[in-house]
């Protein structure tokens, strides 16, 4: 593989990347939730005579036919937000595409750049990607944002015939739609489908990128002979995307099975080209000295007690975990993240850590399998949906691993 001086730098700008395509698919979900927030008072300034034609909810014919018109009329009340949805997220993700082919291109040549050049991928190709992708559970973007707004309209109307049901007046079923003042109007099912919208701009936002990079990668498979998973060497990464870490697959033979991006929302992982197999550049990558998000949580929980972490903005979270890193550097004189070797796997990075960093990544049942060599970092993960085993579910495949790491059934 062609080695050049600024190799260093690759895992860098990826890691880089993959924080702007966070606050990217971020952006793209506030958008899908201020599209939703339209159609809202619509909604209910309508609701009274939606209720009214509604009638009795009994158990009768007469009346399940009422409730699936009053489902069809609320779907074509919120129609207009959720077909505004999908055209911003398309037109976005045509952009993001032929982006995302400029990038692999660009970090494709820092690696290796053949001397006839790369081959293009048209823009017709970038219009196929963006119909046809897979960005949530095997569905296209027209499909997600299709099934999002049929659930919508299915949570609304279910309230309304509950409350018709239990008697309750127009404002108690308005309350329970949008929520209550002392809440913020979070606690409504207005606001679920307003979350869900907001999943779905993430995920749909690393998942067209994904696949943009993946086309460039496969119309130059004559020079990118693999793709390698990269995932980010902290505390906060997932289960499933550490033991995807370091993972180099053969393109075009093994692209099926390449896991899709994102694996979950706000995930970081990127797929990069491999153009030796058998030279998988060795230079270096950022790896955090400490489990910052845990060291965050902890100062939180004694600021407020009572209050859960998990609960703030995103951006609170955020002012917490980058304060760990500063009381971090100050307390240790050391700095938040170590330079470690590009090839070295999640799970290698895992062997470095002390028993405070792994206890409080595991947890104390996984921590107990893991440290005495009962089960590797893969075990933990279901092959069959690449994700994370519960607990129970573990208990049940490896109980003989369970008895060796000495933990009892109730553990």
């Amino acid at each position: 593989m062609k080695k050049k001086a600024d190799d260093r730098e690759i895992a860098y700008l990826a890691a880089e990347h993959q924080a702007n395509l966070v606050l990217l698919a971020a952006a793209w979900s506030e958008e899908m939730r201020d599209a939703l927030k339209g159609s809202d008072n619509e909604l209910l300034g309508a609701l009274p005579e939606l209720l009214d034609d509604m009638g009795n909810a009994d158990y009768t014919a007469a009346a399940q036919r009422r409730y699936l018109e009053l489902q069809r009329r609320i779907l074509l009340l919120r129609a207009k937000s959720f077909s505004a949805a999908l055209e911003y997220m398309t037109k976005q993700s045509e952009a993001l595409a032929a982006n995302e082919v400029k990038w692999a291109k660009a970090i494709s040549k820092r690696i290796a750049a053949p001397s006839g050049g790369f081959t293009p991928v048209g823009t017709g190709r970038i219009a196929a990607v963006v119909k046809y992708a897979n960005v949530e559970d095997g569905m296209t973007l027209e499909e997600s944002i299709a099934a999002a707004a049929q659930e919508d309209a299915r949570r609304i109307s279910a309230i309304c015939r509950d409350g018709l049901r239990r008697d309750k007046t127009i404002d108690e079923i308005s309350r329970e739609i949008r929520g209550t003042k002392a809440a913020n109007y979070e606690d409504g099912v207005l606001n679920v489908s307003r979350a869900e919208a907001e999943q779905l701009a993430r995920t749909g936002c690393c998942g067209i990128a994904d696949e943009a990079k993946m086309q460039f990668y496969l119309a130059n498979a004559d020079v990118i002979k693999g793709v390698r998973h990269v995932a980010t060497l902290s505390g906060n990464t997932c289960l499933v995307c550490g033991s995807y870490d370091g993972m180099v697959w053969r393109i075009p033979e093994e692209v099926h099975l390449i896991p899709k991006l994102g694996i979950h929302p706000n995930c970081r992982c990127v797929h990069l080209p491999v153009t030796d197999l058998d030279d998988i550049n060795s230079s270096t990558r950022p790896a955090e000295a400490a489990n910052f998000w845990k060291e965050a949580e902890a100062q939180y929980n004694r600021e407020h007690p009572g209050k859960r972490f998990s609960d703030l903005a995103r951006s609170t979270r955020l002012r917490y975990y980058y304060n760990a890193q500063k009381d971090y550097e100050k307390r240790t004189g050391r700095p938040a993240f170590d330079q470690v070797p590009q090839n070295m796997s999640f799970e290698d990075w895992l062997k470095t850590k002390d028993d405070r960093f792994l206890r409080q990544y595991f947890g104390p049942t996984r921590y107990a399998l893991y440290k005495d060599g009962k089960l590797p970092l893969r075990k933990f993960i279901n092959p069959e949906t690449s994700r994370a085993f519960t607990i129970e579910d573990l208990k049940k495949r490896d109980k003989a691993a369970f008895r060796r790491a000495g933990l009892t059934g109730e553990d």
